[in-house]
């Protein structure tokens, strides 16, 4: 992931209850967080809102590694990039960060899959959605046919 150039990031607010007895969010909501990121990626990625249903997109696949925890008064923001683009799926690689140190408190891995709500069954990313991120992140992706 170091390689990785993240051109998107949004600052999360984490609510009171987000926090533990410890004083530190629980390393659960880092997938909340990772999905706040995901949807104000897709909605710059596509230029203002995205309507999920018709562009068909869903998680198949997440996970993530933690390394620092979040303690209480700390800025949080989430980065986001697109490093894959396949014929029916697309990856995502996530971090949290202290925008204001840089510090790295988590990262996280999405796979998310082309998906026809009426039928229930799978289908391949839209060339819309593709064009949209190689637009987005400045660079093109290599598709198998």
């Amino acid at each position: 992931m170091d390689s990785v150039i993240f051109r998107h990031r949004v600052s999360v607010q984490p609510r009171f209850n987000d926090y533990d007895i410890m004083g530190h969010i629980n390393n659960t909501l880092f997938f909340s967080f990772f999905d706040i990121g995901k949807v104000a990626y897709f909605e710059r990625v596509w230029g203002g809102f995205m309507n999920w249903r018709s562009m068909g997109l869903v998680v198949a696949h997440a996970e993530a590694d933690f390394f620092a925890p979040i303690v209480m008064d700390e800025p949080v923001a989430v980065e986001t990039a697109t490093v894959e683009i396949g014929h029916k799926s697309l990856v995502l690689v996530q971090r949290i960060v202290n925008p204001d140190t840089g510090q790295v408190k988590g990262t996280g891995r999405s796979v998310m899959v082309g998906f026809d709500a009426t039928t229930g069954l799978s289908k391949p990313v839209l060339p819309e959605c593709a064009a949209a991120i190689e637009a987005y992140e400045g660079r093109e992706f290599t598709r198998p046919e």
